[in-house]
């Protein structure tokens, strides 16, 4: 599945890219299948890169990036009920649809109301880069607001934004930021926003210690709005890549240094994922190239809510 999410009874929904089209499978909390799966969209060539965010009552929402037939992406999304039954039709998310606007992801509060996400290309002197967007959302899918900008800095790359959100819709976005324009560098950065979406202090970089390269990134908050991000920290080379983590309260004061989740740097260890539990523990898990001697493999590993493994 492209993403998952669950509620707070254990119940969860699954969904997918298949065939350029997206689909999706509710559970219960026994793993039963609830339903047969379902078309999310089916209306373009090309769908894909789903991303659903449920609440504790079981509603959730669907983002997922189009490609309208001209080579550009757009961001779509589609909000349902706790019984699975779409509220209204899909909708267009972004505003300017100019170029590429893609990677959507969705983060939903208690009260069903949802953020949307995406990275939105922009062209400048033959050079394209990317800044991270958002859209509020009430519980019934109408907008809150116009979309705004998450990242104050605006040169070079701002990448792979991903969300989490707490149970109030206290909110924060983390994403990659190029060091320096052109030269694919990146560090970690992310920005925190109260319920009302308003922005709560600035932008802050989340690897104190820059390494080659810092990429990324994945964040998970409970319902407290404290918060941990993990992200690939490449050294040592090309060869070498090991995944890291770095707790936060819910005022964004970095709790401790940045935490080494892998135990070893001598494989190629990206792509990492976090979730957090109401208690503040919380899991890491990532792909790590030969580390079983076949392949990539996945591995993880758990903290408690000191960020001890």
């Amino acid at each position: 599945a492209d993403s998952v999410a669950m509620d707070a009874s254990g119940n969860y929904v699954a969904v997918w890219e298949s065939v350029g089209n997206i689909y999706g499978q509710r559970y219960n909390s026994a793993g039963t299948a609830q339903g047969g799966e379902f078309i999310i969209a089916n209306n373009a060539a090309n769908e894909r890169l789903a991303s659903v965010a449920m609440n504790a009552s079981g509603a959730f929402v669907v983002a997922w990036d189009r490609d309208q037939g001209t080579g550009d992406y757009d961001v779509y999304a589609r909000l349902y009920n706790s019984s699975g039954t779409a509220v209204g039709s899909e909708f267009l998310v972004n505003e300017t649809t100019t170029y590429d606007q893609e990677h959507g992801r969705v983060a939903m509060a208690a009260d069903g109301s949802f953020v949307v996400i995406w990275e939105s290309n922009t062209e400048a002197s033959g050079t394209y880069y990317d800044n991270v967007y958002a859209q509020r959302y009430d519980s019934t899918g109408t907008k809150i607001s116009s979309n705004f900008i998450v990242n104050t800095t605006t040169s070079g790359d701002q990448d792979s934004a991903e969300i989490a959100m707490d149970s109030a819709g206290n909110f924060v976005v983390v994403w990659e930021n190029e060091r320096t324009a052109g030269t694919s560098i990146y560090s970690i950065y992310g920005q925190r926003y109260n319920t009302s979406g308003v922005a709560q202090g600035s932008e802050f970089l989340v690897n104190s210690v820059a390494s080659d390269n810092d990429q990324h990134a994945s964040v998970a908050m409970n319902d407290s709005g404290n918060f941990v991000v993990t992200w690939d920290r490449q050294s040592g080379g090309s060869t070498d890549a090991d995944i890291q983590a770095q707790r936060f309260t819910s005022s964004g004061v970095a709790q401790g240094s940045a935490i080494a989740v892998t135990n070893t740097t001598s494989w190629w260890q990206e792509i990492s994922n976090v979730s957090m539990d109401q208690s503040g523990n919380f899991v890491v898990s990532w792909s790590s190239n030969n580390q079983d001697g076949s392949g990539w493999g996945v591995y993880t590993r758990q903290y408690d809510n000191t960020g001890t493994a």
